[in-house]
């Protein structure tokens, strides 16, 4: 398998009767994926597998999905004003051992290099959302304060 999309985030606006979204990026398992539920005066909730939702897809070769939303017995279904966000929040972690010699576990080398992909892509995600210096800039400790 390959990733073909940078994709780690996706958001969904509320209409008060969807409850499946789609997973658009992949996912090894269900730990990869993180769902938050913006209210429509901000505060952020994150959600809790088996609480709030379900989750189906994602394999140990790395597939999309869906997260369906639970409704019973309370509904948590994403009202008008609130928006959902999926994303990806796959573990730093290296999983794969190579054996030496032999034949090369190429399905596991590829499995992993995904892996490692994503790793990077959800670092690049979330860089792109942090306050920043110019890259001019010499050096990151020029007394920078915020708040």
């Amino acid at each position: 398998m390959t990733l073909t999309s940078t994709t780690t985030k996706v958001q969904y606006e509320g209409d008060g009767s969807t409850t499946g979204f789609t997973v658009s990026f992949n996912f090894w398992s269900d730990g990869d994926v993180r769902a938050i539920l913006r209210d429509s005066s901000g505060t952020e909730t994150t959600w809790v597998k088996g609480t709030q939702y379900t989750l189906t897809g994602g394999s140990a070769t790395g597939s999309t999905g869906t997260l369906t939303v639970k409704t019973s017995p309370t509904d948590y279904t994403p009202q008008s004003g609130e928006t959902l966000t999926i994303r990806s929040v796959h573990a730093v972690t290296q999983e794969t051992s190579f054996p030496l010699g032999g034949a090369f576990p190429s399905t596991s080398a590829e499995t992993q290099n995904d892996k490692l992909a994503r790793l990077i892509q959800q670092t690049q995600e979330i860089i792109k959302r942090a306050v920043k210096f110019k890259e001019t800039t010499i050096s990151a400790n020029e007394n920078l304060e915020l708040g």
